[in-house]
């Protein structure tokens, strides 16, 4: 019986280390290497990667597709602009001559803008300066002719005119000063000359809104209020240049 127990004994022991061990190594080992540490190269690693490369290029197509849409733009304009003046010129109207003035401007910018996208580098750092730039020359000049296309068929008198001037003109400096703000990154201190801007939008509709039957004493409250206005855009833009010595 001693040695039948003895025997059934060892067979247990020596059993025991068959059965134990194999699940060890091949449920443990495997499990951490695989499930742990693959996630944190792989989930981790590529946001920094997919973000960067996304943004760069829309910046950098910005400009090239703003001169093209101002170019279809203008040409359009200029179409629409030549069929008025033959109209102008037919009538003997008060506004053909002005009219034809800012239209040759136009085409002749816009001959230039072309030339110039074909032969620019969109990755040169000042084709977005000159985009901008072009696009307030060019913004301006089909501002007056859309004001002058308007004037001219109301057939309105030349002191309706010199006053829509005169605001188009404070308008368009102030533009500009806006555009040289966010062009240096500082469009922070654009907020002030923006709320004169709207102002003096607020009076060019009271304008319209005459009907062009102006008394003297309401073209003279007009003036006032446009030198008004050119008062304090004079002291925004100080304060600004100030600012930034």
């Amino acid at each position: 019986m001693s040695s039948s127990s003895g025997f059934f004994r060892n067979l247990v022991i020596m059993a025991a280390p068959t059965t134990k061990p194999p699940p060890h190594p091949t449920t443990k080992p495997p499990s951490y290497p695989t499930t742990k540490p693959p996630p944190h190269p792989t989930t981790k690693p590529p946001p920094p990667t997919t973000q960067p490369p996304t943004q760069p290029p829309t910046t950098l197509m910005n400009p090239a597709e703003l001169l093209r849409r101002l170019i279809t733009r203008a040409d359009q304009l200029i179409s629409e602009t030549k069929t008025a003046l033959e109209q102008y010129r037919l009538d003997r109207n008060y506004f053909a001559g002005s009219l034809e003035k800012e239209l040759t401007s136009l085409i002749k910018y816009t001959e230039h803008l072309k030339k110039e996208s074909d032969d620019v580098d969109s990755s040169n750092p000042f084709f977005r300066e000159f985009v901008y730039h072009a696009e307030m020359q060019v913004g301006k000049t089909m501002g007056r002719i859309h004001e002058l296309l308007y004037l001219g068929e109301k057939g309105t008198d030349p002191e309706y005119v010199q006053l829509l001037h005169l605001m188009d003109a404070l308008k368009t400096r102030a533009y500009a000063d806006i555009g040289y703000l966010f062009m240096h990154g500082k469009s922070d201190q654009a907020q002030s000359i923006k709320d004169e801007i709207l102002q003096i939008e607020q009076l060019e509709r009271e304008l319209k809104s005459t009907d062009f039957k102006l008394s003297p004493q309401i073209s003279e409250q007009i003036v006032e209020k446009i030198l008004e206005h050119e008062r304090r855009l004079e002291e925004e833009l100080y304060k600004i240049e100030e600012d930034n010595l």
